[in-house]
């Protein structure tokens, strides 16, 4: 489903030409985020935002004015032109609108889109993530790990008729682990992530990674230390 209607992008801008501007260029962008962390085995912070707006940028005469709303309605789009083009509405548009065209992109397949899988089975992946991490040994004596994704959508278009959108999601995982014993302290992080949606996890094991990097804080535990001396 496209941020705005094609109609729409072009009253916007074809009101900002008329109230004075030289060249316009209207930015809209939708973010959606998630972040939630588990420390000592338990859920520690869940956070999640969702921002919507649009930014329409003018400039008459050499002059640049910068307009930003969160009203995405057609009357709120186009009182925000309005503002924008105040700086230049006594001079008329120099240049005519010419007719949208999309420039071609690679669009990024997204098959579980992050935001529509609930906050319960992505605890459970991390709960799961936690527990393999404590099990590698006994040494393990912290563990850390986090959750994130981001989902942004993008369109862009200008009174020179370029029109383009864009949407990039990515997830990511963290895991830190602490080992210690005998007084010292030894830690190891593991962080994959794609843009990708949640599917992501469906070949990427929580649990596997989480062991990779408690068994990598063991064994450091363990190195000799990095022979001293002068460099050769």
């Amino acid at each position: 489903m496209p941020l705005l209607d094609q109609s729409l992008v072009d009253g916007v801008i074809k009101r900002a030409l008329r109230s004075g501007a030289d060249f316009v260029e209207l930015f809209v962008e939708r973010k959606r985020n998630q972040s939630i962390s588990v420390e000592e085995s338990k859920v520690q912070r869940v956070s999640s935002g969702n921002d919507l707006g649009a930014g329409l940028r003018i400039i008459h005469q050499g002059t640049v004015s910068y307009v930003y709303t969160e009203d995405l309605s057609e009357a709120g789009l186009l009182k925000t032109a309005d503002l924008a083009a105040q700086v230049g509405r006594h001079g008329g548009g120099r240049f005519a609108f010419g007719d949208l065209t999309g420039a071609p992109r690679a669009p990024q397949p997204i098959e579980v889109p992050p935001h529509t899988v609930g906050p319960e089975a992505k605890i459970e992946l991390l709960l799961e993530a936690d527990q393999a991490a404590r099990e590698v040994s006994g040494a393990i004596k912290q563990v850390a790990v986090g959750y994130g994704h981001s989902a942004q959508e993008v369109l862009v278009a200008t009174s020179e008729g370029i029109h383009n959108s864009d949407s990039r999601t990515r997830v990511r995982l963290m895991i830190h682990a602490v080992a210690e014993r005998n007084g010292e302290i030894q830690t190891a992080m593991e962080a994959p992530g794609l843009q990708r949606g949640f599917e992501f996890f469906d070949d990427t094991s929580a649990a596997e990674y989480a062991r990779a990097a408690a068994e990598r804080a063991v064994r450091l535990l363990d190195a000799a230390p990095s022979p001293a001396g002068p460099m050769a």
